[in-house]
């Protein structure tokens, strides 16, 4: 893909001495609103699923200026739906009109069956819960990253 970003910290700073991302890895941009899950899950996500993370935002202001500023800034979103400002609700719908929109899916602690549909509706493509699902989510982006890559 053009124009790969650097890999950056979670926060969004370039970390010293990093090098350029591995082309074969999905670039992952972070919405969470807990910097001490955005830690434990940037680390977990790069070790277990193989991703590079590009940066987070903990609100939806600054989710959708990260994504309006790049027109091909991440592969894969994981946007929580309750956020510091906004909602996860808002990055989806507004993502829609990105051209082509990265792939979304949604890591909540609040995935029942009308949440799962509710998330879906704007252009989730998948629904995994914070504390049970992070395996299944781990899964997802091996998956992802076998077909993007293709």
């Amino acid at each position: 893909m053009a124009d790969c970003p650097t890999p950056v910290s979670p926060t969004g700073a370039n970390a010293p001495g990093e090098q350029t991302q591995d082309v074969n890895r999905l670039r992952t941009f972070l919405v969470e609103d807990s910097p001490v899950v955005v830690e434990t899950l940037s680390e977990a996500l790069v070790e277990l699923a193989k991703v590079d993370i590009v940066g987070s935002a903990s609100t939806e202001h600054e989710a959708l200026s990260w994504f309006g500023s790049r027109s091909d800034g991440c592969d894969v979103a994981v946007i929580d739906i309750f956020l510091q400002s906004g909602s996860g609700f808002g990055v989806l719908e507004a993502m829609k009109a990105f051209p082509p929109p990265p792939q979304r899916v949604i890591l909540t602690n609040y995935s029942t069956r009308d949440m799962r549909a509710r998330c879906k509706a704007p252009g989730a493509e998948e629904v995994f819960d914070k504390f049970t699902e992070v395996e299944g989510l781990v899964s997802w982006l091996h998956k992802r990253r076998a077909f993007l890559r293709q």
